[in-house]
């Protein structure tokens, strides 16, 4: 399947504590839907997290610099 025919439960996640800075092509993963959508994107397993970030464990980026890709975790710690 493409990943824009997929049907994913959106929930909210947890906010992170502080501020988001403002980085060009930083992107905070506000939903379990971007979560799983950004998961089959890169082809790993970000997607698992969904459950840990809408409790707040841990917070997920997406960021794109120049050419490069990456999903990024940040623990609550």
């Amino acid at each position: 399947r493409r990943i824009s025919e997929l049907t994913v439960v959106d929930r909210p996640v947890a906010e992170p504590p502080l501020s988001l800075p403002e980085v060009d092509g930083l992107r905070f993963l506000s939903t379990t839907g971007e979560i799983v959508r950004e998961g089959l994107l890169m082809g790993h397993c970000i997607g698992n997290y969904a459950g840990r970030a809408t409790e707040g464990h841990c917070f997920l980026f997406h960021f794109d610099y120049q050419d490069e890709m990456a999903s990024i975790e940040v623990d609550w710690k």
